[in-house]
């Protein structure tokens, strides 16, 4: 039987996790827990992006999509998320692939190939408001 999880994260994240299909947890135990354990290939995921996030004063906290844990889990040395380059730390190291990801807005016009880091304050406001939409 598989389980629903909701993942929760800032727009900006789940503009990056879309992009290269992948989400990741923090070093609390609960997660590495989850992470070794419970998380298994084929589970649902939910993706719910808050409203907190450096470059829209429009986001709001909203489920966007869902998807299906991949395989395999593994873990991450380099930086992805625009906070670990802001900071030049690992906050997130425990990785989780996603399959087959659904989304509830049009996402077409959002660039998925740009890691967040090499787009401008005003298009990663733009693409957060595509991303939030419905």
């Amino acid at each position: 039987m598989s389980n629903v999880w909701k993942f929760t994260g800032n727009p900006e994240n789940w503009i990056t996790a879309i992009g290269i299909e992948k989400w990741a947890l923090n070093t609390e135990p609960r997660n590495i827990s989850l992470w070794e354990s419970k998380i298994k290939e084929g589970d649902t995921i939910i993706f719910h992006s808050t409203a907190n996030t450096d470059f829209s004063t429009k986001a709001k906290s909203s489920i966007i999509g869902f998807g299906y844990v991949g395989s395999p889990k593994t873990k991450k040395d380099d930086l992805w998320w625009f906070q670990e380059t802001r900071d030049h730390k690992n906050y997130w190291p425990f990785v989780i692939p996603i399959k087959e990801i659904y989304l509830f807005s049009d996402t077409s016009k959002v660039d998925l190939d740009t890691p967040i880091q090499g787009k401008n304050d005003k298009q990663i406001e733009e693409e957060i408001q595509l991303l939030l939409k419905n």
